[in-house]
């Protein structure tokens, strides 16, 4: 990994006691802002839709997977909303 290395932060249709980090892929990196809606792995098979919280360059103390897509435009989800 690079040091210019994006990174999102995700709210997930799961429970889970924190949110999960996910790489950016570079060609997303200009369009994945908080709010938008993103798709992205979980697991071995799992494939869920999640909602970016905040995007970074501080790498978690895991392996993050990349987004696999992302899917508005313009983010969905206003700042007071999140």
């Amino acid at each position: 990994m690079s040091l210019s290395t994006t990174f999102a932060d995700l709210i997930l249709p799961i429970p889970l006691p924190k949110l999960l980090t996910y790489r950016v892929p570079e060609a997303y990196q200009t369009v994945v802002v908080p709010g938008s809606r993103v798709i992205a792995p979980l697991g071995a098979k799992k494939i869920l839709t999640g909602i970016v919280d905040k995007v970074h360059n501080t790498p978690p103390d895991y392996v993050t997977k990349a987004l696999i897509e992302v899917l508005d435009d313009a983010p969905v989800i206003q700042s007071l909303q999140l």
